[in-house]
């Protein structure tokens, strides 16, 4: 599925694999991993944000790691806190520059509740 801005590129879906989460309310550590082809797992810009009465807030913003791992810290209160991880579209070139592969967008929304 090439497109007609980058006809040879090779477009490729990009899954957030939400793992755990640990700490506190106000100091709190999601990760999880992204699920896609090995070629577009290199660093992923992604950032997580809470819903607030104004709309979605930031709560952090960072790199994925190199084999697709992600961790975010930080404020998620109140709970319930509903949430929204997202990834950035990334490019990936050949030595000459030309795009040979799309790694698409992602964005996944749940809600982190307390186990008591």
């Amino acid at each position: 599925m090439a497109s007609a801005q980058h006809p040879q590129a090779k477009h490729y879906s990009t899954k957030i694999l939400v793992g755990d989460f640990t700490g506190t309310t106000q100091d709190g550590l999601l990760d999880g991993a992204l699920g896609t082809n090995s070629k577009c797992l290199g660093p992923r810009l992604m950032r997580v944000s809470k819903n607030t009465d104004s709309g979605f807030q930031v709560v952090d913003q960072d790199y994925s790691s190199a084999h697709g791992a992600w961790a975010f810290r930080g404020n998620f209160s109140p709970f319930p806190a509903h949430l929204k991880v997202e990834v950035a579209k990334a490019k990936l070139r050949n030595r000459r520059g030309d795009v040979v592969a799309v790694s698409e967008p992602a964005v996944v929304r749940f809600t982190l509740t307390p186990v008591a």
